[in-house]
């Protein structure tokens, strides 16, 4: 029987045992004792402190993970940024050199032209 004590609504007994079926340690998972009403356990039946050290590593490590993101979002629009500048740069330099090619074609199509009138 579950007692309707404590700050959890009761759990039918199978779901509080598929639901320990599917967590892996160091999940934790509702246990029922036949005195009590359900209460949180570990790995090893840990204690509160043991599950707050738990909570509080995995929140650190959270946060860890979160600047680790922010620093390589960081990185990876400076070395976007950087390449955008690349390309920018390669283009005006293409863009040059057409020009420039687009002048020469035209000299020389003068030059042939002019090559072709007859002597006056």
């Amino acid at each position: 029987m579950v007692s309707t004590k404590g700050p959890y609504p009761p759990l039918h007994h199978a779901a509080k045992k598929s639901f320990g079926q599917i967590l892996t340690p160091p999940c934790f998972l509702l246990s029922e004792s036949q005195t009590q009403s359900p209460t949180l356990v570990g790995p090893k039946n840990w204690s509160v402190t043991q599950a707050q050290v738990e909570v509080q590593r995995l929140r650190d490590q959270m946060a860890q993970m979160q600047v680790s993101t922010v620093e390589e979002i960081a990185q990876l629009k400076a070395e976007a940024a950087s390449l955008k500048e690349e390309a920018a740069a390669r283009e005006a330099e293409k863009k040059r050199k057409y020009n420039e090619l687009q002048l020469q074609l035209q000299n020389m199509m003068q030059m042939f032209q002019q090559s072709q009138k007859p002597p006056s």
